[in-house]
């Protein structure tokens, strides 16, 4: 614990502590079991792994707004397949699924974030996927 704060008198001679740390987040994962698939040879593997990125790139989406006010977005963070040696190569990649909604009152967009990352690899004919799926804290956005 980083240091304690003493968060409020309740009544005479009760103390309520409130410890908080600098390293608190608010958020959760859940991992996501390896899988393994097994191909011919290297080059079935990479193929599939050009067709994950394909899939992954089909789900970006551009923030829009519906007609009910709900703000969606898809973004894509990857450096797309890598050939780490002869027959081995990579592809990791990170899915963010932002979904808002703008509260006039609050004068303010209050934004929820989720994400998928996966880590792929082939090694010769054989693709090892492992990965997490997790989400993080709101974000409060003053309205456009």
């Amino acid at each position: 614990m980083s240091f304690v704060k003493l968060w409020r008198l309740i009544a005479p001679g009760i103390v309520f502590w409130l410890a908080v740390s600098g390293s608190v987040t608010a958020g959760g994962t859940l991992p996501v079991l390896p899988v393994t698939e097994t191909f011919p040879d290297f080059a079935a593997c990479l193929a599939r792994l050009e067709d994950y990125a394909r899939e992954d790139q089909a789900q970006v989406m551009a923030r829009q707004t519906d007609a009910s006010g709900l703000i969606r977005e898809v973004t894509l963070e990857t450096v797309g397949v890598v050939s780490t040696a002869a027959t081995k190569a990579r592809y990791d990649s990170t899915l963010w699924f932002h979904a808002g909604k703008a509260d006039p009152a609050l004068k303010q967009v209050e934004t929820s974030h989720s994400y998928q990352t996966r880590s792929r690899t082939c090694d010769g004919g054989t693709l090892t996927a492992e990965g997490t799926d997790g989400y993080t804290l709101s974000t409060f956005d003053p309205l456009p």
